[in-house]
């Protein structure tokens, strides 16, 4: 039964709040922990001075770009960018050591293909 005191709009308020687990912004919660990956990567094992600025420094952007595109959605378009970056970068820099080299071309194919993943905005619960 609906609620007469309950007016349409307050009615609706509630049913954007309530969002449904499939709403969860995954794809930029995945570029957050692959940007977040990248940095440790750079310390967790022996590099190249250009391979850990390649691993750390686009992590920390991919990072950064991830949380702003929760709010912003068309940022996400940024962290292809990085991704396309980091994979040629990696290419450059990595070559001679096979582990830094997957790494890099792995996680920036990840993070590119999470960035053509659509999000609804968190920011549009707030909008009347």
């Amino acid at each position: 039964m609906d609620d007469p005191t309950v007016s349409k709009t307050e009615s609706a308020a509630r049913s954007k709040r309530s969002a449904a687990p499939a709403e969860v912004p995954w794809a930029r919660v995945g570029s957050l922990c692959l940007g977040v990956w990248l940095q440790i990567s750079a310390l967790a094992w022996p590099h190249s001075d250009a391979a850990r600025i390649s691993a750390w420094l686009p992590g920390l952007l991919i990072s950064v770009i991830a949380v702003l595109s929760l709010s912003a959605p068309p940022m996400r378009w940024l962290n292809g960018v990085l991704a396309l970056w980091l994979i040629a970068w990696t290419v450059v820099s990595s070559a001679s050591d096979a582990l830094t080299y997957w790494n890099g071309v792995v996680c920036g194919l990840l993070v590119l293909v999470l960035s053509t993943v659509s999000s609804r905005s968190m920011a549009s619960d707030f909008k009347s």
